[in-house]
């Protein structure tokens, strides 16, 4: 039997929010609710595709893992603007800022259905730079910019609780690339997979142990902390244990996740959960060493933070996933505490919704899942983005840049998607089933949702090799 599931765990309960719902029954749901595509939805992709084909264009002349060559802006809140004069102004003069390129969004004047309007304004159809650095968090500049920015530029962001944590980023920023001009060899990397049920089984079966086998077979000297080995004392005397050297640290894990009506909702939610606990913000601050230098990637729910609204729970209302979104978008605290650690990584890239996965029973034991040879097969082709992240982060590629296949995929799934839900309601008028389209659309979706949803927090611009 076929299931749907997230890799999400509600922490007051300690049970998994959205688990082996029977992929029929959630084919139904999806069918249900296809709609025709929103004048707001028609909007955004073309946006998006106008970026993506500009960022082809460009690249064909420039050297994308240039952030000087490419081009480097900012996309300030109005209330964060003194920062690009004050503590930030090192790092905007590292990067070779231009003036014309400091873009300012008051977002209250130009609100969420105005996005589109005003990137293209700004950004899309402008001769203008390859990597933009948001400053502010997404209450100020939603993660729909960041998202969008993504389908064809290079995009992080930076929120910190002062001034001089801002400067002591930029200082950070700058002391670790000279140090790695004169760096030799492959960085280090890190791997921890957790084994917490059989849904984190499936992202050590099809993602974690293929990536480091990859990686491996490259030369690359991986320490794979996976299952019974992937607690939260290992990773943590991993962290105490990095050099100075920059690296990648990649977790696999549930993401913990609260209600939006409990108080510590923004402190905790995108934790990552583990057998024998969990690794939060609060923790990082207590520790003397938090993996300097590196680029840290979440799998897991709510890592990068958590929207005000979600571009996907109306899809599948009946499974109220909702409760998990709050008023107020917030960058998780993770990510807020571990970048802004004086000896924690440059840059953390996490997921801002729950992250979907697909599974088999296994006839044998029903209350786990099987290793199957169609699901390897998709999983290869759905982990298509983080084997090119992870293949060009330790090659020296900028974190931006090696992201590039989410924002691509993202792009041309939603467009692809559109076509088909158009060519489907067409084709199946009064409610008929079709489905073997249905399925191709829902695995896209699925897939789209990933793909949209992993955002860089910090300096796009910044490499580890």
């Amino acid at each position: 039997m076929e299931f749907i599931s997230t890799n999400g765990i509600d922490l007051r309960t300690g049970r998994p929010v959205f688990h082996r719902v029977p992929f029929q029954e959630f084919l139904q749901v999806f069918h249900n609710r296809l709609p025709a595509p929103r004048e707001d939805e028609e909007r955004r992709r073309a946006t998006t595709s106008a970026l993506s084909t500009t960022r082809s264009i460009f690249a064909a002349t420039t050297n994308l893992n240039d952030p000087v060559a490419a081009g480097y802006g900012v996309v300030c809140a109005p209330g964060r603007v003194p920062l690009l004069d004050g503590a930030l102004a090192p790092l905007l003069a590292w990067r070779q800022v231009k003036p014309e390129h400091r873009l300012v969004l008051d977002i209250a004047q130009v609100g969420i259905g105005g996005l589109s309007d005003w990137m293209d304004e700004h950004i899309t159809f402008r001769d203008g730079p390859y990597y933009w650095l948001l400053v502010g968090g997404p209450a100020e500049l939603p993660f729909d910019l960041q998202w969008m920015l993504d389908a064809g530029k290079a995009a992080g962001r930076i929120e910190f609780d002062d001034e001089a944590e801002y400067a002591a980023y930029a200082e950070r920023v700058i002391r670790a690339e000279q140090v790695l001009a004169a760096s030799h060899g492959a960085p280090p990397v890190f791997f921890w997979s957790t084994l917490h049920d059989d849904v984190t089984r499936l992202s050590n079966w099809y993602m974690c142990t293929p990536l480091v086998k990859r990686l491996e077979s490259h030369g690359v000297n991986v320490t794979y902390r996976e299952k019974a080995d992937a607690t939260v004392d290992a990773f943590w005397s991993a962290a105490r244990a990095w050099g100075t050297r920059g690296g990648l640290v990649y977790t696999a894990s549930h993401g913990g996740m609260l209600p939006n009506d409990d108080a510590e909702q923004p402190a905790r939610q995108g934790a990552l959960v583990a057998m024998d606990g969990t690794i939060e913000g609060q923790q990082v601050d207590r520790e003397r060493s938090a993996f300097p230098h590196s680029v840290v990637f979440n799998f897991a729910c709510y890592s990068g933070g958590t929207p005000s609204h979600s571009d996907f729970n109306h899809w599948v209302p009946e499974y109220h996933l909702g409760r998990y979104i709050p008023q107020t978008a917030f960058v998780s605290r993770l990510h807020r505490r571990w970048v802004a650690h004086p000896a924690g990584p440059l840059a953390a890239v996490g997921h801002v919704e729950p992250a979907w996965l697909h599974s088999f029973a296994n006839p044998d034991n029903p209350d786990d899942v099987m290793f199957d040879a169609a699901l390897d097969t998709e999983w290869g082709e759905r982990i298509q983005p983080f084997r090119t992240f992870t293949d060009r982060l330790v090659r020296g590629y900028t974190v931006g840049y090696a992201m590039e296949l989410f924002g691509f995929l993202y792009d041309q799934l939603g467009n692809d998607i559109a076509r088909r839900i158009n060519r489907y309601l067409r084709d199946n008028p009064g409610g008929a089933v079709n489905e073997q389209e249905l399925r191709k659309m829902a695995t896209r979706w699925i897939s789209r949702n990933d793909y949209q949803n992993y955002v860089v927090f910090g300096d796009p611009a910044v490499r580890i090799a």
